[in-house]
């Protein structure tokens, strides 16, 4: 079996996942006139709302997709929650606008946003189990992290794209072209993972009819301390990742009157950033030891969060792009091996289910 091509796949797959699912975030203060009420002030908090509902749905994701990867195969639920994606991308590409269909305009984008966030639900975790178990133990940091990378190279490129359709000599609607391009790119990573093939733990389940009957009832029978564990390590590492990147990029337009394509060229180069630190954290982590490592990190923050609190109160260009980098920095660093933990937190049996709901 070639595992090695599994694992290519695997990892280029995902980055092209993420380039669908977090591109709505950087596009927000375009879309968000287009697909709620002009004259409405909160216009943008229902963009952000819209937003923030793909990740209250990733727990429903978690458990389907949870379930699939570990009764069905890691690879047959990787590969839905591609298939799955390509339907609510391709539709926000091509929906109207308020003005053309009135409140049916941002429902049905929040439908979409609802099933984009489903299939994220299983996506991550499907990465992260599916590469964790086609790769040496010792390298688990250095694996999460090349995962995370992959991630973070994806959502750049969409925002690269992004930017170069926002440019103010393309037409209003240009916006749509890097959705839709996303939508087919899906396709071409879907047909990707069908090429994969399964990992030697899970083979090995299937083998011996070691099988879980229902996973996620042993991951709340056998595994309440990993999942918590596995919980806090997440929030705070998606924390940083997500003030840093959407809420602060978007400072760009609403505060320091940026063109969109400015704001979304800053967030590509931010993002090739915490993909190249992810890589580095994760070759550190490994070398000095992975747990040793994040709780010295987790020390270091605590300590660095005192003077950078009193750094926000400023809305200049400079002071925002250097918080930015500071907090990439921090983040990067420790979102990268963090997940490496999660091969070792759940028992073959029932992992998938357990990542993915530790990852929502």
């Amino acid at each position: 079996m070639n595992y090695n091509r599994s694992i290519r796949y695997a990892l280029l797959s995902h980055g092209l996942e993420k380039y669908d699912v977090f591109l709505y975030g950087f596009l927000m203060p375009i879309m968000s006139p287009l697909f709620f009420p002009k004259d409405s002030s909160l216009a943008m908090y229902f963009a952000f709302f819209t937003f923030a509902s793909g990740y209250l749905i990733r727990p429903l994701g978690a458990i389907v997709f949870g379930h699939l990867g570990d009764k069905k195969g890691r690879k047959r639920a990787f590969m839905w929650t591609m298939l799955l994606v390509i339907i609510p991308t391709f539709i926000i590409a091509c929906l109207p606008t308020y003005q053309a269909i009135g409140i049916v305009a941002p429902l049905a984008l929040l439908s979409c946003r609802l099933l984009q966030g489903f299939c994220a639900g299983g996506e991550f975790s499907g990465a992260i189990v599916f590469v964790l178990e086609h790769a040496k133990n010792n390298h688990s940091g250095l694996t999460s992290s090349l995962v995370r990378a992959i991630g973070f190279f994806g959502v750049a490129f969409g925002t690269f794209i992004g930017s170069l359709a926002t440019l103010e000599i393309m037409p209003n609607w240009s916006w749509r072209i890097p959705i839709l391009f996303g939508a087919a790119v899906s396709l071409f990573a879907y047909l990707m993972r069908k090429r994969m093939e399964e990992t030697p733990e899970f083979i090995q389940l299937e083998q011996s009819r070691e099988l879980s009957k229902i996973p996620l009832i042993e991951v709340f029978k056998h595994a309440k301390k990993s999942v918590l564990c596995g919980f806090g390590i997440m929030t705070c590492s998606y924390i940083f990742l997500y003030y840093t990147t959407v809420y602060l990029g978007s400072l760009y337009k609403t505060q320091l009157a940026f063109s969109a394509s400015q704001a979304m060229t800053i967030n590509t180069i931010l993002l090739v950033l915490w993909g190249v630190v992810n890589l580095i954290a994760g070759k550190q982590a490994d070398r000095i030891g992975l747990k040793r490592y994040l709780r010295s990190l987790c020390y270091i923050t605590l300590l660095m969060m005192i003077p950078i609190y009193f750094y926000l109160d400023s809305n200049s260009f400079y002071h925002l792009i250097g918080l930015q980098l500071i907090l990439t920095l921090i983040g990067a660093s420790f979102l990268g091996p963090a997940a490496g933990l999660f091969k070792n937190l759940f028992q073959a049996r029932y992992r998938y289910s357990g990542v993915a709901l530790t990852c929502t």
